[in-house]
């Protein structure tokens, strides 16, 4: 290896059809414990499923259609608790962030569209929650990170990469330490030093070896020059 020693060394998914009555009432808290919603690797789930549960809301049953997926990439839906949630600001928020869609949930369908006609003119839901600054600020920092991953990688991907770089390192170490002790003992040179301390002007054979390589190697010096440097013997 070292020439100077010149050694060889989500798919569809089905739920039945669920129907409660409930008038206009506030919307329920959601427990935020068991939420099957995305993080920040696997961004919003938007699970399209061929049947929504139906609440009843007076004579009529409503429930989430997946079709408000296609006008807001931040939302996303818990199966779970049957209630929609903003991933952009759950994720990135902060305590002073509308708890309606980070912590507690929003399934009140009768307000999700908002009201119809010119008259009413009624904002949705949805536009009135898109349209907040605390949602803005969230959603430019969504963009940000992504923007980060694109370069970077996720924080895993680094994270593994840097794991990777450091397994190949200590190889690349134990392997030099394997050609010197191998290039000694064919030698017949010994292995010691009578004071082997770092302040020592002959620390052995094997340790000079090392300091030589350390001066050459910056990855190898790295190590060496640790309190574990696996050189004891």
């Amino acid at each position: 290896m070292f020439e100077i020693f010149k050694f060889k060394s989500k798919t569809i998914e089905e739920i039945p059809t669920g129907s409660t009555d409930t008038t206009d009432q506030p919307e329920p808290i959601v427990d935020d414990f068991d939420l099957d919603l995305g993080d920040l690797e696997s961004g919003p789930k938007r699970p399209k499923l061929k049947q929504f549960p139906l609440t009843q809301f007076g004579s009529q049953k409503r429930g989430f259609n997946s079709s408000y997926y296609v006008n807001n990439n931040w939302l996303e839906y818990s199966i779970n608790k049957d209630a929609i949630f903003c991933y952009a600001c759950r994720i990135f928020g902060n305590n002073h962030t509308e708890p309606t869609f980070t912590s507690v949930g929003f399934k009140n369908w009768k307000k999700l569209c908002g009201s119809r006609g010119l008259k009413n003119g009624k904002q949705s839901k949805l536009d009135a929650h898109a349209s907040t600054k605390t949602h803005l600020t969230c959603m430019a920092k969504w963009s940000g990170h992504n923007i980060t991953v694109q370069k970077t990688g996720t924080v895993h991907t680094q994270l593994t990469t840097q794991h990777q770089l450091e397994i190949a390192a200590n190889r690349e170490y134990m392997n030099s330490l394997i050609d010197i002790t191998l290039y000694l003992a064919t030698q017949g040179l010994a292995f010691r030093g009578h004071d082997e301390n770092k302040t020592s002007l002959n620390q052995g054979n094997f340790k000079e070896a090392c300091v030589l390589f350390s001066k050459h190697m910056p990855k190898f010096s790295e190590i060496f020059s640790k309190d574990t440097n696996y050189t004891s013997h």
